[in-house]
């Protein structure tokens, strides 16, 4: 008999889980940018045109992400319940996204290392080789140990549900978003 890896509710829940970020930082980026969108275009409708298009690219994103977030759940174990198998595989997803984020964000408001840690660095042979090493350390360290808090504390794990439970419910607003946005830019381009 062939185990279930997936029923229909939890790829939905994945996939909830798997929008929020992408949509959470395109609209953060998009008001970041709004005056100077209405400005440079002409107007808010001008603006929240140039919007629609980030979400509907938000939206692609969300569709990948989620797609080989699916496809290395194959590689979980079915030992675990799949409310579990799904928590974890949209916690490591989080990270991987929140990661991104982080890395985006140094260029987006030209962030830059502190000058004594640059300093610090400077003083090794090889000071990328030690600041490629140390960066690996903090983010196996981030997703090691939220995973395993996952699959083994039970507190960690209810809390985790009922924090995607909400943001599922933020995500099928942001699903709302992308259907208005795609509309939006159907009608500019038509």
């Amino acid at each position: 008999m062939a185990i279930k890896r997936y029923s229909r509710q939890g790829l939905l829940t994945l996939f909830l889980v798997c929008a929020f970020l992408p949509h959470a930082w395109t609209l953060i980026l998009a008001f970041k940018d709004f005056s100077l969108l209405m400005g440079r275009i002409g107007g808010i409708w001008g603006a929240i045109g140039e919007m629609s298009y980030g979400l509907v690219f938000s939206f692609l994103d969300t569709l990948l992400i989620f797609i080989v977030t699916a496809l290395l759940g194959f590689l979980v174990s079915v030992r675990w319940q799949e409310t579990r198998r799904i928590s974890l595989l949209g916690l490591l997803a989080g990270i991987a996204m929140l990661w991104e984020i982080i890395a985006q964000s140094y260029v987006v408001w030209s962030l830059h290392l502190p000058g004594r840690l640059t300093q610090f660095l400077a003083q090794f042979y090889l000071p990328f080789g030690f600041y490629y090493a140390a960066a690996l350390l903090v983010v196996v360290a981030t997703t090691l140990i939220p995973a395993l808090l996952i699959l083994r504390n039970e507190k960690f794990y209810k809390a985790f549900q009922a924090f995607s439970e909400r943001v599922t419910l933020l995500s099928g607003f942001y699903l709302f978003l992308d259907a208005v946005a795609l509309v939006v830019v159907i009608v500019r381009n038509v």
